[in-house]
């Protein structure tokens, strides 16, 4: 299981990398006011993707979703 969940990792680490290159997704960085009022930047991916040239989705994702837990 843990050699499964390194390739599973390293193939994630790829693939976002990818993304990045290609500029299908940007890396923004954002400052944001936590639970005890302290301002500490948050990485955020944002992405667009655009259906039949006609519908466009935005959104993002906190970058720590992507780091192991």
């Amino acid at each position: 299981a843990d050699r499964l969940n390194v390739h599973l990792q390293s193939l994630l680490d790829e693939c976002l990398q990818y993304l990045i290159d290609a500029n299908i997704i940007r890396v923004k960085e954002v400052e944001q006011i936590s639970d005890d009022s302290h301002v500490e930047k948050v990485k955020r991916l944002l992405y667009e993707t655009t259906k039949l040239g006609k519908a466009t989705v935005e959104g993002s994702v906190d970058l720590g979703l992507a780091t192991s837990v």
